[in-house]
C-alpha cells in the first residue's frame, strides 16, 4: 500500500461482510511503500484466495477504517500462512 488512510492496529478485517480477523501490523517497507499484515481466523483462511484483493473502507459515522477482502475465484488456491 502507498497510503493506509488512518487505518489502525486492531482494525477489523472483513470477507463478504463477515468479520474474519484484524490488522496485526503496519510498517514502512520504503519511503513509498507500507506493508499491512492481517491476522485471519484459521477457519476462514480457505475462503481467502491468492487472487483476492483488499481495500481500505470506512464504517459508521465515526469513520472507522477497516480492511475488506474482495474477490477471489473458486479455482485459485487458498492463501497460506504468511502469504501475499
Amino acid at each position: 500500500a502507498t497510503n493506509v488512510e488512518n487505518l489502525k492496529l486492531g482494525a477489523m478485517v472483513q470477507l463478504k461482510g463477515l468479520k474474519v480477523g484484524s490488522v496485526k501490523s503496519i510498517q514502512f517497507i520504503s519511503v513509498e511503500t507500507l506493508e499491512v499484515t492481517l491476522q485471519v481466523a484459521k477457519e476462514h483462511q480457505p475462503w481467502i484466495k491468492t487472487d483476492s484483493v483488499v481495500a481500505i473502507k470506512t464504517a459508521g459515522v465515526l469513520g472507522d477504517k477497516f480492511i475488506e477482502i474482495q474477490g477471489g475465484s473458486e479455482n485459485a488456491t487458498e492463501i497460506i500462512d504468511g502469504g501475499y
